[in-house]
């Protein structure tokens, strides 16, 4: 069920959460009602590794405090953008029977705990090598993606397997410099998490280096064989993000005579990369 559960979780994730706001002017007088819309709640931890500050949205699942179950987690990058859509898909998938339609089966998703972590450097964070020297120095602090590996390993999982009834099992989920991100824990960090969603990966930095990275592990037997989501949008294709994904991760991993177990590969029709 788990391996049913990343390629849904990407599709609700690609489905926009619509919230209709009601402004109250057209109201009468003793119509207006307001109650807070609670979705989680918003910590701050410190961190060592990274000497500084981190912000973390979390979501807990309908009736955790009730309960002495114990969740499967949702790391989250890009939280400040995703976190809503996020748990909203979670939610829909967890509560609603939708994967038990898809599948004519009787059964819900696995609820899940959902950690947004809000960025201060993403273009530092997510990528895995310096390139100052990228789209006139775009990225002049890259190259931080080992260190906030080690955040992730040391500092972020214990904190919240201390602070909440957590299940072992992990998902990464990042989009655009975030997905190359999660294809970085997925070639150098095979152990941390259980799946791994890259949405619309930046699979072009340094030269292709995840790729060939992949290749390498590949010719030496050594890959990660968790299950694996990539997503591009139709609208992508000819550029720079289609080219080393449809060109050549995806034939690296599916058309070879082993083929990678659980990887998917999803192309979102009519969408382009800020819509994946």
């Amino acid at each position: 069920m788990k391996k049913r559960l990343i390629p849904v979780l990407v599709f609700c994730f690609w489905i926009q959460a619509v919230t209709a706001v009601l402004s109250g002017t057209d109201q009468p007088n003793g119509m207006e009602t307001s109650t807070p819309l609670i979705m989680g709640e918003k910590l701050t931890i410190r961190s060592q590794v990274l000497n500084e500050e981190r912000i973390l949205l979390v979501h807990l699942p309908r009736g955790y405090r009730e309960s002495k179950r114990k969740f499967p987690v949702l790391y989250l990058l890009d939280g400040e953008f995703f976190f809503q859509q996020a748990t909203a898909a979670v939610r829909f998938i967890s509560e609603c029977g939708y994967l038990g339609a898809l599948w004519n089966r009787n059964y819900l998703a696995p609820q899940l705990i959902v950690v947004g972590i809000v960025n201060v450097d993403r273009n530092h964070d997510y990528t895995p090598t310096h390139r100052e020297t990228i789209s006139s120095s775009r990225f002049p602090t890259s190259g931080g993606a080992a260190k906030f590996l080690k955040f992730f390993e040391n500092e972020l999982i214990p904190f919240i397997d201390y602070r909440y009834r957590t299940h072992p099992y992990r998902i990464i989920s990042g989009w655009s410099l975030g997905g190359l991100f999660t294809i970085h824990a997925f070639l150098n960090k095979p152990d941390l998490f259980d799946a791994y969603i890259a949405i619309s990966p930046s699979m072009w930095w340094d030269n292709q280096l995840p790729v060939n990275q992949a290749e390498a592990l590949i010719k030496k037997g050594k890959i990660n064989t968790k299950p694996l989501v990539v997503t591009l949008g139709s609208q992508e294709k000819g550029g720079s993000m289609e080219r080393p994904i449809k060109g050549r991760l995806v034939p690296l991993f599916k058309n070879r005579p082993q083929k990678i177990p659980n990887f998917h590969f999803l192309e979102i029709e009519g969408e382009n990369h800020f819509h994946t």
